[in-house]
């Protein structure tokens, strides 16, 4: 299956870069209304760092573990227990908002950097909500967090623009970003690409992404981006599988979702220990749910 596919390439993405030896770092489908256009604090481009840009800190954290509390937050909507009080939920979403942007920036990330995986990432949530069965949904509509970081609601057509931009940019900060968006289409990001034809574009979609990645870390596009997860395996997990799952049920696929993040969190934590510590408690005790 496709999502499987998706899943596990994430995964092993997330494995490549925490054992890599060292950072530098259409037609138009719309989540909601049509809007006037309204003006965007952060531009398409991710520009490239100058030689007096701040250097990430190693100590705190890649972007993409700066966001594992985030992504933790949107798989717990498909949960046992799924949010029912709107307030409470975009009040959590803020909060993990909020300290991922200031961890981002005193981690030495540049403003565009942090906006734009910081837009992928507002996306991502209002579309989980949006396109669920969550009572709140209709009031979320109303307020969604595009609209209270960025006075936009585009993010259908938009995550797409700001991924392409990325992708022009083949440096290993640029990589930092683009793997933010790469996790975002695992978390099940759709935007305009939501239609029958949209499944194949966005598998191939990941599959380059996930490759520039790789070519910008110094790493062959081709190679693996890490063991697929059985003993004595090597090279990418075939397609239909989720590291040591084969064929299995499809409830597995958000649990190996949930498996992924938790890696992240588990990192996430360990950099926490040894570094800044920002974060609400309740994000953090709700990072350390199983």
């Amino acid at each position: 299956m496709a999502i499987d596919r998706r899943c596990a390439q994430h995964r092993r993405l997330s494995a490549a870069r925490l054992h890599r030896p060292e950072d530098g770092i259409h037609g138009r489908q719309r989540i909601g209304p049509r809007l006037a256009p309204t003006p965007v604090h952060a531009g398409n481009a991710v520009s490239q760092p100058s030689a007096d840009a701040p250097q990430v800190s190693n100590q705190v954290g890649s972007l993409v573990e700066l966001a594992a509390p985030i992504a933790k937050l949107v798989a717990d909507l498909s949960g046992d227990q799924p949010p029912q009080d709107a307030e409470a939920l975009r009040s959590r979403f803020e909060d993990v908002f909020r300290s991922f942007e200031s961890r981002a920036i005193r981690a030495g990330y540049t403003e565009g950097e942090t906006a734009s995986a910081k837009y992928a990432l507002a996306g991502t949530a209002d579309e989980a909500i949006l396109l669920s069965n969550l009572p709140l949904k209709d009031e979320w509509l109303g307020r969604p967090l595009q609209m209270i970081f960025f006075d936009d609601f585009s993010a259908g057509e938009t995550f797409y623009e700001k991924l392409d931009a990325a992708r022009t940019n083949r440096t290993p900060r640029a990589a930092e970003v683009l793997e933010v968006f790469h996790l975002c289409l695992a978390l099940g990001f759709k935007g305009k690409y939501g239609d029958a034809r949209g499944a194949e574009r966005r598998r191939v979609l990941m599959d380059a992404v996930s490759g520039e990645i790789n070519q910008a870390r110094g790493v062959s596009a081709e190679s693996p981006l890490s063991p697929a997860g059985l003993p004595g395996e090597t090279g990418a997990a075939a397609p239909g599988r989720i590291g040591f799952l084969t064929g299995g049920p499809i409830w597995l696929v958000p649990l190996a979702v949930i498996v992924v993040l938790m890696m992240l969190l588990i990192v996430y934590g360990v950099r926490n220990d040894s570094g800044l510590s920002d974060i609400p408690a309740h994000d953090a005790a709700a990072g350390a749910k199983p």
